[in-house]
């Protein structure tokens, strides 16, 4: 499968809808609304999410150019 078929394709598009509206309110504006409010107990939960939702994607930019995502060197 090609790169652009690959990027195209719905589960490409529905992780990228969770992963960029789902997991942030989720995980990190829900649970800090709470600790403002003092519904919960202050924690680093929010903060640790919040660091993951910002590197998840480089992770996974690395993962995708050397496992074979990148381009292949002409003979």
């Amino acid at each position: 499968m090609d790169k652009n078929r690959f990027l195209s394709s719905i589960w490409v598009r529905v992780v990228v809808f969770l992963w960029m509206i789902v997991f942030p309110i989720a995980l990190v504006a829900i649970p800090a609304l709470e600790m403002v409010t003092g519904e919960r107990e202050w924690g680093l939960a929010p903060a640790w999410a919040f660091a993951v939702w910002l590197l998840g994607p480089l992770v996974a930019a690395i993962a995708f150019k050397y496992l074979g995502g990148g381009k292949k060197p002409s003979a």
